[in-house]
């Protein structure tokens, strides 16, 4: 039941990220948030959750190459936003996965307490 709990709590950790930097801005993301986003991947990718590590990482270089640019075409910025969307997605899903996966095995050890 502990890895159910340790990668809720990092999918969470992530969307934080993933509010912080949309409170923050595309355009005006700080190195702090930046930062926060590349060791958020590192984390999943040590969770084994490389698929969310690789968006994140790509957000990030995307972010810094915005940052730095002043001729920044509007199609990498929809990009960048519709990475951002399905990197969101991604963490409502799997947050929702691992409470499912919390009350399936509570409810499974509670029928066995039950025989």
């Amino acid at each position: 039941m502990g890895a159910e709990i340790i990668l809720e709590t990092h999918l969470k950790d992530c969307e934080n990220t993933m509010e912080a930097l949309f409170l923050s801005g595309f355009t005006v993301a700080n190195d702090t948030i930046l930062q926060d986003v590349s060791d958020r991947a590192d984390k999943s990718r040590q969770l084994g959750l490389s698929k969310l590590a690789n968006q994140l990482e790509l957000l990030k270089s995307g972010m810094e190459e915005l940052r730095h640019s002043l001729s920044f075409s509007d199609d990498k910025k929809q990009g960048l936003i519709e990475l951002y969307c399905g990197i969101n997605k991604y963490l409502a899903l799997g947050i929702k996965k691992c409470r499912y996966d919390r009350v399936r095995e509570g409810l499974k050890e509670s029928k066995q307490e039950e025989m």
